[in-house]
């Protein structure tokens, strides 16, 4: 099991099934994007009505079940959805989420230009005038 919170950014596909014994189900890929990893998308699937209850762009804490498999020498993992609880995001919290999404300014030599660099005591090596900084 693997439990994360993130935002549902897309359905990919859902569709209305027939399984071998001739029950019907309900199928549908997401794509979701993990808070804590910038950049760490899941795809995943879910069946049932859990469908109904995922809407695009709502935060989640989502528990997978994962499971891999091999064919013709490749291994391919899927991410099956036990349980997705809404979860609220306060406000300041979704606003440095989007900040921090943002891509930085293009231009690399402005990037340190204001930043000084900061020298610091420290107590147990203390800096003798005419000397380098070794500490011996």
């Amino acid at each position: 099991m693997f439990t994360c919170k993130g935002v549902l950014r897309k359905r990919l596909s859902d569709a209305n099934l027939t399984s071998k014994a001739g029950n019907p189900y309900r199928m549908g890929q997401y794509l979701f994007d993990m808070d804590d990893q910038k950049g760490a998308w899941i795809s995943f699937k879910t069946f049932g009505d859990l469908n109904d209850k995922l809407v695009d762009g709502n935060h989640y804490e989502i528990v997978f079940s994962m499971s891999s498999r091999e064919y013709n020498g490749k291994f391919y993992t899927d991410f099956l959805v036990e349980s997705a609880n809404q979860i609220e995001v306060i406000i300041e919290e979704k606003d440095a989420i989007e900040a921090w999404m943002q891509e930085p300014d293009k231009n690399p030599d402005d990037q340190y230009a204001s930043k000084q660099p900061v020298e610091t005591k420290n107590p147990l090596f203390p800096k003798v005038e005419g000397s380098d900084d070794l500490p011996f």
